[in-house]
C-alpha cells in the first residue's frame, strides 16, 4: 500500500503521535497512515527533529515491505510544527543536486500536505503578533534568540530552501490564525509559483489555528488521493 507519514505539531517542544487527528482516514482508499515523533527542542536544538523524521523515512524504506507498504510510493502530512518538518522533508530530499540533499538514500515523498505551517523563521523575529508565543517557540527550537541564530533560522525556513523540483504541495492555512499568521502560507505560495513548483493554497477565511473541518479534510483526501493512486 502507499501511506502518508503524519507528524505531530506542539510547537517542537510537545505533542505525540498517538492522538493524530486521522482527517482524512484513507485506510478504505487504500493508503495506510504512519504516525511518528522526533526529539523536541527540550532535548535537541534544529535540525535534530529533521534528522529525527529523515532516520524514520530510512527505517520505513528499510522495513516497507514487512508491513505491507510500498517505500517509494508515499506523502508527508503535518500540522502545525510538524507540517513545517513535512515541508523541510518535501523541499530536503527532492533536490535536483546530490550534494544539496538532506539524505541522499531516502526517498523524496510523492506529496507533501502542510496544515497551518511556520514557513519562515528569520521573518518571525521581525513580523512577530504579539503574545502569539511564535518568538520563544522558534528561539527554543533554534538554541538561542533568532537574530543571534540567523542562519540557523534561514536553514530551517522552508520559504527560503524552495526549488523548481520540489514535490506537489498542498497548504492549507486559516486566515484568522493567532499563532502562526497566515503570511506564512502566503508567501511560502508565492515562493514556489516564483520557482515553479506545484501546489495548491486553501486559505480558510473564517479559520484559525485548530483546522480538522470537513473542507480541508476533503481537501486533503483529494490531494493525497491524486498523488498516491494514481
Amino acid at each position: 500500500m502507499p501511506y502518508v507519514v503524519y507528524i505531530h505539531g506542539g510547537g517542537w517542544r510537545a505533542g505525540t503521535q498517538y492522538r493524530p487527528p486521522f482527517a482524512p482516514r484513507m485506510w478504505e482508499d487504500g493508503i495506510a497512515t504512519v504516525a511518528v515523533t522526533y526529539r523536541f527542542s527540550g532535548e535537541a536544538f534544529f535540525p535534530a527533529p529533521l534528522e529525527d523524521c529523515v532516520a524514520m523515512l530510512r527505517w520505513l524504506g528499510a522495513n516497507a515491505s514487512a508491513h505491507g507498504l510500498d517505500a517509494d510510493r508515499y506523502a508527508a502530512w503535518g500540522i502545525s510544527a510538524g507540517a513545517h518538518l513535512s515541508a523541510l522533508l518535501a523541499l530536503g530530499l527532492s533536490r535536483p543536486d546530490p550534494s544539496g540533499k538532506i539524505a541522499a538514500d531516502v526517498p523524496a515523498p510523492r506529496a507533501s500536505v502542510n496544515w497551518c505551517r511556520p514557513t519562515d523563521l528569520l521573518r518571525t523575529a521581525h513580523d512577530p503578533i504579539p503574545g502569539n508565543g511564535m518568538i520563544e517557540l522558534v528561539s527554543d527550537l533554534l538554541g538561542g534568540p533568532i537574530e543571534e541564530r540567523a542562519e540557523r533560522a534561514r536553514e530551517a525556513s522552508p520559504v527560503h530552501r524552495v526549488h523548481s523540483s520540489a514535490p506537489p504541495q498542498l497548504i492549507v492555512h486559516g486566515a484568522r490564525d493567532p499563532i502562526v499568521p497566515v503570511w506564512h502560507a502566503t508567501a511560502y505560495a508565492d515562493a514556489l509559483r516564483a520557482a515553479g513548483a506545484p501546489h495548491q493554497l486553501l486559505r480558510l477565511k473564517d479559520r484559525d489555528h485548530n483546522l480538522g473541518q470537513p473542507e480541508e479534510a476533503a481537501a486533503t483526501r483529494a490531494f493525497l488521493l491524486a498523488h498516491l493512486k494514481s
